[in-house]
């Protein structure tokens, strides 16, 4: 009875958690903000997200990023692979992403959201990699 009760209230917490995670858009393309390349949703809303698995250019503006702002400092600390824009957030991307977000003091889960956009840096149009 006691198990019932449990996987009942499980189910309706699940319930509840998938319209606001809906709410937030993936990021699929980009677009300059401030002079700087930033990852958005298709209708333009920086307040989206990325993890494994999506593909499209809003990855591939991440890896971009990853690879122009902070590749020198992935190398110097002997992160092992070469970051490639290909759009596809497969396990090289997720890692490097991980590196990125513990480096600059947040929480490392390697999934791109509002957090990692609001506290990495980001290559800037005929300007250097800094914060926007």
């Amino acid at each position: 009875m006691a198990v019932a009760a449990v996987v009942g209230v499980a189910g309706g917490l699940v319930a509840l958690a998938e319209p606001a995670a809906a709410a937030i858009a993936a990021c699929t393309t980009y677009r300059v903000q401030s002079n700087h390349y930033v990852p958005t949703s298709s209708t333009g809303n920086r307040n989206c997200w990325m993890q494994r698995g999506h593909k499209g250019d809003g990855v591939r503006m991440l890896q971009i990023t990853l690879h122009d702002c902070y590749g020198e400092w992935l190398d110097a600390v002997g992160f092992p692979y070469d970051i490639n824009a290909d759009g596809d957030f497969g396990p090289i991307t997720e890692r490097a992403l991980k590196e990125v977000q513990h480096h600059e003091g947040i929480g490392d889960d390697g999934i791109y959201g509002k957090v990692t956009a609001a506290t990495i840096l980001f290559p800037g149009k005929n300007a250097p990699c800094s914060y926007i």
